[in-house]
């Protein structure tokens, strides 16, 4: 059977024998005859509750009590004096004292206000940790995430953050309401949830918004009784999920008759919790709709990049195309491939901030203008940057024009350092440069591509990447041809 600990500090060793006798049929009992001695045993192993004389030789008993504390500021500490002063007992609870006893003592007295301390410190320390886990598992939830997987993310944390057995959270619109995520709950109680008398709780706490606590009796009056075809409920939490002051949805938790009841406690930490979701809701769909927007300003920019360079119309929906048919004979995900779409439209938008004169320039750059032509992928990277919807593909865009034996830029990286997409996009990037026509040369032949893109097998491009091209031009030519026939010449 588990004890708990009492540390006992006394100069005295007629109290110290007094408490040990008192104590040692219920608690484990540790003696100090100095402050000093104390503080070096609690440093050891820490105890569950210090009962500490407050006049001690040497160190005296209110900097015992502070070192305690220092050590572990959840133990309890129980004050004893022979000054009988309502300004000592003030002094000591300030300093953390969490109760005094006055010399001579009632063994009652002292034994009630042990079990009481006891008690409060293991409740506190659960707080503690509630409180501890609640953050921590708020801090989980991603602000980008979508609302349905921050719904689900809720509902775990709340059956686990407040030890329910079953739960539900329902989305209100209007006067419409749904059940969006279940847990604990079979199907034929899922079906009930919204009858009459379920659908008169969700109803008044939509309209008053606030949350509702139902104990004991009155849940045993629901509609459905049972959950899991198990137990009844006990005890049930409805907490409204509210933006500014619209309430969108209601989070119900359910205890089960071999649970205790949920408290006024468990009720303030599910509304704290639902507040914070429903902030993190609205902040996702307000950065959505922001990065949305701006996500269109920057494709338009894309587009007008395109249009800028009049050697190099429609290079990006050309790449794109490309890419893709590599991706799919790579058999990518459809993440991968999604991302590879949008990386090769927005691949070249770094060259927004390159001068006009130099993109459109006819002859061979200089050294100057090609230095600054190669910090597009760069300047790309940081445009796209602050939006989190595109951080998948930022790399992607900042690596296109690396190269696989690592002599390209900006990086150097080599191999497979480089992204999937940044060696696809490498490859495709340069067959449409080839295959489009400039006022200082022709569009190369499609036989001279092909020996080309051979050649740079494992110096410039991916071996991977060039062998998908050349089966893609073997299988599937016709889909390839159409997006070079598509080119227009300036």
């Amino acid at each position: 059977m588990f004890k708990n600990k009492i540390l006992v500090v006394d100069d005295e060793l007629g109290i110290r024998e007094t408490f040990n006798q008192i104590l040692q049929d219920k608690y484990i009992v540790d003696l100090a005859c100095s402050g000093e001695e104390a503080v070096k045993k609690a440093k050891k192993e820490v105890p569950d509750l210090v009962l500490l004389d407050n006049i001690l030789p040497g160190m005296n008993g209110p900097d015992v009590l502070k070192e305690i504390h220092r050590i572990n500021r959840y133990t309890p500490v129980i004050m004893v004096t022979n000054i009988d002063s309502a300004q000592v007992a003030v002094e000591l609870m300030k300093l953390g004292a969490y109760d005094y006893i006055n010399k001579p003592f009632n063994t009652n007295q002292v034994l009630d206000l042990i079990g009481k301390a006891l008690t409060e410190r293991e409740q506190g320390r659960e707080k503690s940790l509630q409180v501890t886990t609640f953050f921590d598992l708020i801090s989980k939830m991603a602000p980008g995430a979508n609302p349905r997987s921050l719904l689900n993310r809720l509902m775990d944390v709340s059956i686990q953050l407040l030890t329910a057995d079953s739960g539900s959270i329902m989305l209100v619109d209007n006067k419409r309401i749904s059940i969006e995520v279940t847990k604990g709950l079979d199907n034929e109680t899922i079906k009930t949830v919204l009858k009459k008398t379920e659908r008169e709780i969700i109803d008044r706490v939509v309209k008053e918004k606030n949350p509702l606590l139902l104990v004991n009796e009155f849940s045993r009056k629901m509609r459905f009784s049972r959950f899991g075809g198990q137990e009844e409920i006990k005890s049930s939490l409805y907490v409204p999920l509210k933006i500014e002051d619209k309430v969108i949805g209601v989070l119900n938790l359910n205890r089960t008759t071999l649970g205790g009841n949920f408290t006024e406690d468990d009720l303030q930490l599910a509304t704290a919790l639902t507040n914070q979701v429903a902030i993190i809701i609205e902040n996702s769909r307000l950065q959505k709709d922001r990065e949305e927007v701006v996500l269109e300003a920057i494709m338009s920019l894309a587009e007008a990049v395109d249009a800028n360079d009049h050697y190099t119309h429609a290079h990006s929906e050309k790449v794109m195309k490309y890419a893709l048919l590599i991706a799919e004979e790579m058999d990518l995900s459809e993440k991968e491939k999604s991302n590879i779409k949008q990386a090769a439209l927005l691949h070249d938008i770094g060259k927004i901030g390159i001068n006009n004169s130099i993109l459109n320039k006819a002859g061979k750059l200089t050294p100057k203008e090609w230095k600054e032509i190669k910090m597009h992928p760069l300047i790309g990277r940081d445009i796209l940057k602050p939006l989190r919807m595109l951080e998948d593909i930022l790399l992607t865009v900042y690596h296109h024009h690396e190269r696989y034996d690592g002599r390209g830029y900006l990086d150097k990286l080599k191999g497979k350092q480089i992204p999937i997409g940044a060696r696809i996009l490498a490859l495709a990037d340069t067959f449409d440069a080839m295959s489009s026509a400039r006022p200082y040369r022709n569009a190369c032949p499609l036989p001279e591509i092909i020996a080309e893109i051979k050649k740079g097998a494992k110096t410039q491009f991916d071996p991977e990447v060039v062998k998908a091209f050349l089966s893609i031009l073997n299988t599937k030519s016709g889909l390839w041809l159409q997006i070079m026939a598509n080119s227009k010449k300036p």
